[in-house]
């Protein structure tokens, strides 16, 4: 679920708003857009389905000099405007590592995939095999689609590579031969 920190920046975000508002109100945004001749009311009704008495818009504001501090520092939402931030950098902070770690994970993959063909240039993962079949499944044929993964289930483990060449070979001779039948 959004925090409502989260919350308050997508409508910063889509609307060049800062907000504040109980996450419970914040909670039911719908996406929409602000219309020419828009009131408060009416933007208010189309995000949140209904008039909010605790939504707080802060507006930046030249005080006069008799202002009290304490009353600047209860209209300015600047503790909000710090949550907000926090919220976020530590939304992105983890974003990224996730990311990181992700990126991380298949780039070791590969690079195993790899030393596995590089240590015994006579074999070749079945991982590899796998990867590289997930990735064209959808342009593949039936028929071809059916006689790789025939390959990858009669080897559990890497493969001859010779045995993998000749199978693709005999696979592909057989097809070009019942294409020339036809």
């Amino acid at each position: 679920m959004k925090s409502k920190e989260h919350l308050c920046l997508i409508i910063l975000e889509d609307f060049g708003l800062m907000i504040d508002a109980p996450e419970n109100v914040l909670l039911r945004m719908k996406n929409s857009h602000i219309k020419d001749g828009d009131t408060f009311w009416e933007w208010q009704f189309r995000i949140f389905g209904t008039r909010i008495n605790q939504l707080k818009v802060y507006q930046i504001i030249t005080p006069d000099n008799d202002k009290l501090m304490s009353d600047l520092l209860d209209a300015s939402g600047g503790k909000h405007l710090l949550s907000t931030h926090k919220k976020f950098e530590a939304y992105k902070d983890n974003t990224i590592k996730n990311l990181h770690c992700k990126l991380k994970k298949e780039e070791q993959k590969h690079i195993n995939n790899m030393e596995c063909f590089t240590k015994n240039d006579k074999t070749y993962p079945i991982d590899a095999l796998k990867d590289v079949l997930d990735k064209r499944k959808e342009t593949l044929t039936p028929a071809t689609l059916e006689n790789l993964n025939r390959i990858i289930l009669q080897h559990k483990n890497d493969c001859e590579l010779e045995t993998l060449i000749e199978e693709i070979i005999n696979i592909y001779d057989k097809s070009v031969r019942q294409h020339k039948m036809k």
